[in-house]
């Protein structure tokens, strides 16, 4: 303690943290130190780097935003994808200005922004990468049983803990990752609140532990005041990072998703070790950086990478979209009838041929599944192909040439709608979808309007429920499992309810006014042109003349997809009464 005769007060004297006073006094004139409270050089130079950089990104994010809606940005998660850069280029910046506005930049303020902003900015963006594992693993699903793009729900923890605690048993990667980062986050928030509050170092006159150092030398931390931030940074980039990188390593999709995964995750590592290395090192030389280069700053390689990769790599994706495809089209098709005997020359137009919409009708008529495989494996579209089938599928069932020109019965009517209803919370609801189809909202809004009074549901015993516990009005009697053919990748009826049914009323009543089967048209066009420009396309511009990419018949000899067949559906069973 040292009495101050000018303010009357007793102050704690600061303790050096170096290892001598000359290196103390040395870091004291670093970055956090005072030079004069004025906009000397490297001010002048931080400044403009902070704004250009800023426009830089802000000049992309506004890019993507106008390219929200398509695939590339949707599968990534454009809102997650950017909250993630906003949060890390805030961050960004208060390093960039922290030399600038060092005179009001204290020490407290620097150890909450690290502790808030940084976690929340990593936290996001691995959240956002997770949409790649669990995209891959989906789609894996998707080509083996299409029915199964079901969202899982957690059941309620304290009416089913037992079934809780097995749904988390067997979460998907997405969740496995938010759980991680909101554990870090709560840790992170608690550990440093308690530094805050206990620590002398942050208040020079208050606290339970630690002493007070000085306001340059608080940023130090000499009594582990910033390790809290420290190891959540190395949890979410450390431990997290390779995890994820581990289920990455063999996805090579046609996004550039995963590279830019594998490339961002590695940039983020080095960050931390050499933050913590410049701001505790005694070296003479380490802090003759210091002077003029804050500790944080290492972090920025790292963040910029990050924050580039995010824009960078989904625009080159989105240019890569082939537009003017029609015309090429009509020239593939019109040299395909002139072609030379030359076998490069009728490969060349065997390809251009391919490129035509009429080539991926046929190649969905006849033989989808190799194109199914490499959407699953490559661009993670299979849940638009597989709702492509089944809505075809559906069309022909109830209104192809056995059934044109013929009324149907009311009972037919209702299993046609039933049908109908699968398909929209299979492919098209967001709530009972794991991956739902890419259509706009006015296109969602016309399709839902037809499904308001129908609920999927599975019933009480289903080790897969679909959703947590609800009250059940008028229940199927017959569920999944109790069906004669259980394995058939069908239509699921007995999963549907309706809401507010009544026992007079007949079951042509509870189909709703207008429906016909014209009811996923918009859709499907949309879909079946999405697809064609994002995945047939590039399918073909990787595919081998000498493949079969246009299926064959049956007559062929090869075997047909399953998905070529009409999905059976359960026999349907008559509703109980309602509750």
């Amino acid at each position: 303690m040292e009495y101050d005769a000018e303010d009357h007060h007793w102050h704690l004297k600061p303790t050096p943290t170096p290892a001598s006073f000359e290196e103390a006094l040395g870091f004291e004139q670093s970055a956090f130190g005072s030079h004069g409270r004025r906009l000397d050089g490297p001010s002048k130079v931080w400044i403009p780097v902070a704004v250009v950089y800023t426009f830089i990104i802000g000049l992309g994010l506004m890019t993507l935003f106008f390219q929200r809606l398509t695939h590339t940005a949707r599968i990534r998660g454009h809102w997650l994808g950017n909250s993630s850069v906003v949060a890390l280029h805030a961050y960004l910046t208060m390093i960039l200005i922290a030399y600038p506005i060092r005179f009001w930049y204290v020490c407290a303020a620097e150890f909450w922004v690290m502790a808030l902003v940084f976690p929340v900015g990593l936290g996001l963006y691995q959240i956002s990468n997770s949409r790649l594992i669990f995209h891959y693993q989906t789609q894996q699903e998707l080509l083996v049983t299409p029915k199964r793009n079901k969202k899982i729900r957690a059941p309620i923890w304290y009416l089913h803990p037992c079934a809780f605690l097995r749904h988390h048993k067997n979460m998907d990667f997405v969740t496995k990752t938010r759980v991680f980062v909101f554990g870090t986050w709560v840790f992170t928030v608690f550990a440093c609140t308690f530094m805050y509050i206990g620590s002398i170092n942050f208040h020079e006159g208050h606290g339970f532990f630690g002493e007070w150092s000085g306001k340059a030398n608080c940023h130090r931390g000499p009594h582990g005041e910033w390790v809290p931030t420290a190891i959540s940074q190395l949890l979410i980039c450390w431990v997290w990072g390779p995890y994820t990188l581990w289920y990455a390593r063999n996805i090579r999709d046609s996004h550039y998703w995963s590279m830019q995964t594998k490339i961002n995750l590695i940039a983020g590592m080095p960050g931390t070790p050499l933050w913590m290395a410049f701001l505790y090192s005694n070296n003479p030389t380490v802090i003759a950086i210091n002077r003029w280069f804050p500790h944080s700053g290492w972090f920025i390689p790292g963040i910029m990478t990050i924050q580039i990769g995010s824009i960078v790599f989904p625009l080159l994706d989105i240019c890569r979209t082939p537009i003017p495809i029609y015309t090429a089209a009509a020239e593939g098709e019109h040299e395909l009838n002139n072609f030379n005997s030359s076998s490069n020359a009728l490969n060349r137009k065997f390809n251009k041929a391919l490129t035509s919409m009429a080539a991926f009708e046929s190649a969905l008529e006849k033989n989808v599944q190799p194109l199914l495989a490499w959407a699953a494996n490559r661009n993670f579209t299979a849940a638009d192909i597989n709702f492509l089938v089944f809505v075809r599928n559906w069309k022909n069932n109830w209104g192809g040439p056995g059934r044109r020109n013929r009324a149907l019965t009311p009972s037919q009517a209702c299993r046609r709608f039933e049908d109908a209803a699968v398909i929209f919370f299979t492919f098209i609801n967001p709530t009972t979808s794991k991956v739902t189809v890419n259509i706009g909202d006015a296109t969602y809004k016309t399709i839902s309007k037809y499904f308001v009074d129908v609920l999927p549901h599975n019933l009480p015993g289903d080790d897969n429920s679909l959703f947590s516990v609800q009250q059940q009005v008028a229940p199927w009697e017959k569920d999944e499992h109790t069906s004669q053919n259980p394995g058939v990748d069908g239509f699921d009826r007995a999963r549907l309810q309706y809401i507010g049914s009544d026992e007079d009323h007949d079951d042509y009543d509870a189909i709703p006014k207008g429906f016909s089967l014209s009811v996923f048209d918009d859709a499907y066009n949309v879909i079946k042109d999405d697809i064609f420009y994002n995945t047939w396309l590039r399918y073909v511009n990787e595919l081998d003349p000498n493949s079969d990419a246009m299926g064959s018949s049956k007559d062929d000899g090869l075997t047909a997809s399953p998905l070529s067949e009409l999905p059976k559906a359960h026999t349907r069973a008559a509703r109980s009464p309602a509750i």
